[in-house]
C-alpha cells in the first residue's frame, strides 16, 4: 500500500490510521497463559521503545526511517502525564529528523492536563484528548503534510483528536501511523 508519507510497506492498520506491526499488551499475554519466553518478540522491542530502551529505539528507527519520505514534519502523539514530555516515540521520531529534511515537530502537541493512562482504562474518547491537549509552535505544522506518530494504537481516540487539532492549526494534511495495533 503506498502513502504520501510511506514508500511501501505492509499496513496492519486502516485507511485511516496505519499501523506497522500487531501488538499484544504484556497483560493480556499473561491472562493468556504466557510468560516472558513466548512474549512475541515485536511486542516486546514496542514495550523497550516505551521504556526509552536504546534497542528498542533503533530497532524502531532502522525499521521505520528508510519508510518515511523526506518531505514530512514528524509529530507525537503527548504522552497521558504532561510532566512526561520526553518518552520512546518522541525520542524516535527526533532521531529519525537528525540530519535530514524531515521536520521535527515533535514538540507542537502538548498536552496540559492529565488524562488517566489508557492501557489502564483510562477515557478512550477523542473528546477527553481534545480538552487536555493544545497545538504549540504551529509555525511547524501549517501548510505542511505531518506524519503523526504514536507506540500503540488501540481505538484511535488520541490520534484522531491530535490530527483535528493539526489540522485546525493549519497542516495541510495529516496521516496518523502507529508501531503497533491492539486486537
Amino acid at each position: 500500500m503506498k502513502r504520501w508519507f510511506l514508500n511501501d510497506f505492509q499496513d496492519h492498520g486502516n485507511d485511516e490510521i496505519s499501523a506497522f506491526g500487531q501488538y499484544r499488551p504484556y497483560g493480556l499475554h499473561k491472562a493468556m497463559g504466557g510468560d516472558h519466553t513466548n512474549y512475541p518478540a515485536y511486542s516486546g522491542r514496542i514495550l523497550d521503545l516505551k521504556d526509552k530502551k536504546n534497542g528498542g529505539i533503533i530497532y524502531f528507527f532502522n525499521l521505520v526511517e528508510p519508510l518515511i519520505r523526506k518531505d514530512v514534519a514528524l509529530v507525537t502523539v503527548p504522552s497521558h502525564d504532561p510532566q512526561k514530555t520526553i518518552n520512546g516515540i518522541r525520542e524516535l521520531a527526533q532521531r529519525i529528523c537528525i540530519d535530514d529534511p524531515r521536520i521535527d515537530a515533535t514538540e507542537v502537541l502538548v498536552r496540559q492536563k492529565p488524562v488517566a493512562k489508557l492501557a489502564h482504562g483510562g477515557n478512550r474518547d477523542k473528546d477527553n484528548h481534545l480538552k487536555s491537549i493544545v497545538v504549540r509552535s504551529p509555525h511547524l505544522i501549517r501548510g505542511r503534510r505531518v506524519l503523526l506518530l504514536d507506540d500503540v494504537v488501540s481505538t484511535g481516540g488520541s490520534l484522531r483528536a491530535c490530527k483535528e487539532l493539526l489540522l485546525t492549526a493549519g497542516a495541510r494534511a495529516v496521516h496518523c501511523a502507529a508501531l503497533g495495533k491492539t486486537g
